[in-house]
């Protein structure tokens, strides 16, 4: 969606989403090392893993408020043509969706 955006001349909203995409990314991969310490300790360190994930879990919910309640709603406004969501269907489909395929 983001290049279909930015060839519109729609550039801010796509940056300010992949910047947060990568944020999460970086705080999920913290997490993960957190907790598989505090597993290697015998659960030491659990409080901190915890704030971790509720931090992470914050994020995310105001991540996704925005594309819910801007980027989605710009877009479909912006993005009109059948044939364009059909491709960026296709792709999506092609990649996958399960963001902990990889575990």
């Amino acid at each position: 969606m983001f290049p279909a955006l930015e060839r519109l001349g729609i550039h801010g909203p796509p940056a300010v989403m992949r910047a947060e995409h990568e944020t999460l990314r970086q705080a999920k991969q913290h997490l993960e090392q957190e907790a598989l310490s505090a597993l290697r300790r015998d659960g030491q360190g659990w409080s901190e893993t915890m704030r971790t994930a509720r931090a992470l879990v914050h994020l995310l919910r105001e991540h996704i408020a925005k594309e819910d309640e801007l980027l989605y709603p710009m877009a479909y406004g912006q993005l009109t043509d059948p044939a364009l969501w059909n491709e960026m269907q296709r792709r999506c489909d092609e990649i996958g969706y399960c963001c902990a395929a990889h575990l």
